[in-house]
């Protein structure tokens, strides 16, 4: 979970947004969040912390527009990406 905390933090930074890193640590060591699905555990940090939005958005139809975005790689890792 830590890589997700910074992967996180980290995307917030890039399109200067703000976020409490307290309350997402808090969301993510309870016990049940870390046995989510990604995508299932994205909704659920946006109803707890209160995000505008969550997009899920497939590599086929990735538009530059886009980035930076939060992306998890097959083998599990999340990671930021920035361009192309």
């Amino acid at each position: 979970m830590n890589q997700l905390i910074s992967a996180l933090l980290r995307l917030a930074f890039l399109q200067r947004q703000n976020l409490d890193k307290n309350a997402l640590q808090n969301e993510l060591e309870s016990g049940e969040e870390t046995s989510r699905e990604p995508k299932h555990l994205l909704q659920h940090l946006q109803k707890t912390l209160r995000w505008t939005r969550v997009d899920s958005v497939s590599t086929l139809s990735l538009d530059p527009s886009q980035l930076p975005c939060l992306a998890l790689s097959n083998t599990g890792e999340w990671r930021i990406l920035k361009s192309f």
